[in-house]
């Protein structure tokens, strides 16, 4: 489980808020960025959760069907 804290100042309009986001990795789906220097593990998005009910209420239409 990863989890982001989100200032208000980093935001435009929705206030400070955290997001949890539960995943799996997933042996062999690794990826690389930064032309093959970050190495990034292979997940499989599982569930996520918004502290912002003002963001919750903006969220994409498939966003919303996952909560």
């Amino acid at each position: 489980m990863n989890m982001y804290e989100v200032s208000a100042e980093q935001t435009s309009a929705f206030g400070a808020f955290s997001l949890t986001y539960l995943t799996g990795e997933i042996d062999g789906h690794d990826s690389l960025a930064a032309d093959g220097a970050l190495p990034i593990p292979g997940r499989f998005f599982a569930y996520y959760w918004n502290s912002s009910p003002r963001m919750r209420l903006t969220s994409s239409p498939m966003m919303t069907s996952l909560r």
